[in-house]
């Protein structure tokens, strides 16, 4: 469901390369604010009860155990399982250096495994979160087989189902999180969300807490400096890593080189044709 962007997105998916593999949504508008029940009626009219769905955002990545493929994720014992999430960050000197109009997500290798939990009515109205607001403890997202499941709970993560079998994902399956990428990015998200914001007045106030902690310092000219505070200071990168808070993970560099291995593939078959 593409929200009206205007960055080609919409262009690329319905190019020939995705057709059949990636079907859109018409986006409801911001009023309309449930696009998950909406997923799930589609995808309950378009395939058979057996199939299992994920329910995601684009700024998230899938990461399984060696040798487990997706359609193993729900076995008999389950009909939804709640994948744990982690945000991910990188060295500040790596996003310092790094070019914002093409943002290299390998950079962003450090997964934070020991995250903070949160008071958000307190929380969002501090100038600066210590420690930042990506060591935020974060709610997993929900994997569901789609003929027992009812519907899907606020921010995808969790699912009422017929016979109640909800249970967490095997270990060493999980989503990363990149809730920060280039500057850029980051203040269109903003600007999306001031929008999105005032289409919604009943929202309650702790909806989004952290987005309207955003929002605020966005107002006072501080934003680019909350942004930076999101990356782990490169002298404190070992110590975190040694107490268990962070976590290299390289999955995304491994994937991506994996699919950079067969687009080379693919345009070799095309060049012997």
């Amino acid at each position: 469901m593409d929200f009206d962007s205007t960055d080609g997105t919409s262009e690329i998916l319905r190019s020939d390369r995705y057709h059949g593999f990636v079907r859109t949504i018409p986006f409801p508008g911001f009023v309309e604010r449930d696009s998950s029940r909406i997923f799930l009626e589609q995808a309950k009219n378009q395939f058979n009860p057996d199939t299992g769905c994920l329910f995601c955002d684009p700024d998230e990545l899938l990461v399984l155990p060696g040798g487990m493929g997706i359609s193993d994720l729900i076995t008999a014992a389950a009909s939804a399982i709640i994948l744990p999430r982690f945000n991910m960050t990188g060295r500040l000197s790596s996003i310092r250096n790094s070019d914002q109009q093409n943002f290299p997500l390998e950079i962003l290798n450090l997964r934070i495994q020991k995250p903070s939990r949160r008071k958000s009515l307190e929380d969002m109205r501090k100038d600066v979160l210590v420690p930042p607001w990506i060591y935020t403890a974060i709610p997993g997202k929900v994997f569901a087989r789609l003929g027992p499941t009812l519907s899907i709970g606020d921010g995808d993560h969790t699912a009422v189902v017929s016979d109640n079998r909800v249970i967490p994902a095997c270990q060493g399956a999980y989503l990363m999180h990149f809730p920060f990428r280039s500057y850029k990015a980051f203040e269109e998200k903003m600007r999306l969300a001031a929008s999105d914001f005032g289409s919604n007045p009943q929202l309650a106030e702790t909806y989004g807490w952290q987005i309207r902690r955003w929002l605020r310092i966005a107002k006072s000219g501080s934003l680019y400096d909350e942004y930076l505070q999101q990356f782990v200071p490169d002298e404190e990168v070992d110590q975190l890593i040694e107490d268990g808070t962070l976590v290299l993970d390289n999955s995304f560099r491994a994937l991506h080189t994996e699919l950079k291995e067969r687009e080379l593939d693919r345009i070799s078959l095309r060049s012997s044709r």
